[in-house]
């Protein structure tokens, strides 16, 4: 436990200090799993169950043989093992990419850029063309918690747990999630996909959503706090996954505002974010995400002494 700790700490300073890679692992999970999924081509509801188990059995496997292939390698070259797996764990999780995502497309909201459609694609599922401002916003805010939960939080959490294998095979569930979901062209494979992301991301996003609760208080005050928590219990089960209304709600609590996916949900009270919000809303992502890897590590390590003591 005490070596994985030590490489996630060491993976999240890589996060902040180097560039995403061009050649994305996680693009190319999409890619086999895209691939192997028009394999599925039956309306059958059990040929879609047992295709998609089998499909994101395959991705699983061999995307965890190439990490593996890919951390032998580093150490080859003469990289320590701890620095090999903390670079091949970096590609699971993407925060610094969230945050710049997540300000871009805030500044292409306020200069009106032609592009701002682009901007929030990356962020958002939905289409965001024909929004007013404030639900532009709360686009981004509802990312924001959302993804520090799917991109962050539970790849860690699963790395803790399960050593690289579990971050990589977490990712391949919630990538999975992101293509076909609930109502995909096949709608018991989408179901399937959907339902492995809600069970593999329920303890993950209630921890995401303490941690934004305990992040927004550091930065705003113990108000921010109760605020969150009186949040999550009202509105925590509003959306469609069992999941995202946690983090949602955590976030539109500590920030006092509305968060809105219009003909979807309408999670907390007030006014639709501002600027000034989102700008809040990116900082209590990072707080909540540094939080989380100073805690898991200083809990490593009191355990740790304790027991050669």
């Amino acid at each position: 436990m005490r070596t994985r700790t030590y490489r996630m700490l060491l993976s999240f300073i890589f996060d902040l200090v180097l560039k995403e890679p061009r050649l994305h692992p996680v693009r190319a999970q999409g890619l086999i799993l895209e691939k192997l999924c028009r394999i599925i081509d039956d309306k059958n509801e059990f040929v879609q169950l047992f295709g998609g188990l089998s499909v994101v059995a395959v991705t699983s496997l061999i995307s965890v043989v190439a990490y593996r292939i890919a951390a032998n390698v580093l150490r080859r070259i003469g990289l320590s093992d701890d620095v090999a797996e903390a670079i091949v764990l970096k590609p699971n999780f993407a925060l610094k990419q969230l945050l710049e995502a997540a300000d871009q497309a805030a500044c292409s909201v306020v200069n009106n850029d032609v592009n701002v459609d682009e901007a929030l694609k990356w962020l958002v599922s939905r289409s965001t063309s024909g929004l007013d401002v404030g639900h532009k916003y709360s686009a981004i805010v509802e990312s924001c918690a959302e993804n520090l939960n799917d991109s962050f939080i539970a790849p860690f959490f699963y790395y803790i747990a399960f050593g690289l294998p579990g971050a990589v095979v977490y990712r391949v569930i919630n990538t999975a999630d992101a293509m076909y979901g609930y109502h995909g062209q096949y709608e018991w494979l989408g179901k399937l996909m959907a339902c492995c992301e809600d069970v593999a991301s329920y303890i993950p996003a209630r921890i995401t959503a303490l941690l934004i609760v305990v992040g927004g208080a550091v930065l705003l005050g113990k108000d921010a706090f109760v605020r969150g928590v009186k949040s999550i219990r009202r509105f925590g089960g509003a959306t469609e996954s069992p999941n995202a209304g946690q983090c949602i709600s955590a976030m539109a609590g500590v920030l006092n505002i509305k968060l809105e996916k219009q003909g979807m949900y309408s999670i907390g009270q007030g006014e639709l974010p501002e600027l000034s919000d989102v700008n809040i809303a990116i900082m209590i992502t990072f707080a909540a995400a540094f939080i989380f890897v100073i805690s898991v590590f200083l809990l490593d390590a009191a355990c740790y002494f304790h027991k050669i003591q």
